[in-house]
C-alpha cells in the first residue's frame, strides 16, 4: 500500500489541465485520496482503425479505473485513458510506466 502523501508520476504523458511548461508536464503528483475518487476511463480498440469514438466508463474510484487499465493494457486489448476528478489525465504511456507498481494502487482487500 502506498503510504506517502503522493504517488508520483514521473513519466511523460501525465498530463493536468493548466500545466504550462514541460516541466509539470513530467513528474505530476497523485494525491492519495484521489484513489478512493471518482475517474472517467477510455479503453480505445488496439488496431481498430474504424473507431471514431469511444465513450468514457465512469469508475467508481482511480483505483478501480487503474486495475482496468492495468488488465487492457496487460491483455492487449486497448489502449487505456485515464482522467481523475481533479482533470489530471493518464496516457497510456504514462500507465504503461505506471504498471511495475500496480499492487500498490490497490486498496486494502482487493
Amino acid at each position: 500500500m502506498i503510504s506517502a502523501a503522493f504517488w508520483h508520476a514521473a513519466c511523460w504523458g501525465c498530463w493536468r489541465w493548466g500545466a504550462s511548461s514541460e516541466g509539470e508536464l513530467s513528474s505530476i503528483a497523485i494525491p492519495i485520496e484521489d484513489l478512493g475518487r471518482p475517474a472517467l476511463l477510455t479503453i480505445w480498440p488496439m488496431f481498430d482503425v474504424t473507431a471514431k469514438c469511444v465513450e468514457p466508463r465512469e469508475m467508481a474510484s482511480l483505483r478501480g479505473a487503474l486495475d482496468a487499465a492495468f488488465d487492457a493494457l496487460r491483455d492487449g486489448t486497448g489502449s487505456p485513458w485515464i482522467i481523475t476528478e481533479n482533470g489530471l489525465i493518464l496516457t497510456p504511456g504514462c500507465l504503461t510506466a505506471l504498471m511495475p507498481f500496480a499492487e500498490e494502487f490497490r486498496g486494502p482487500g482487493t
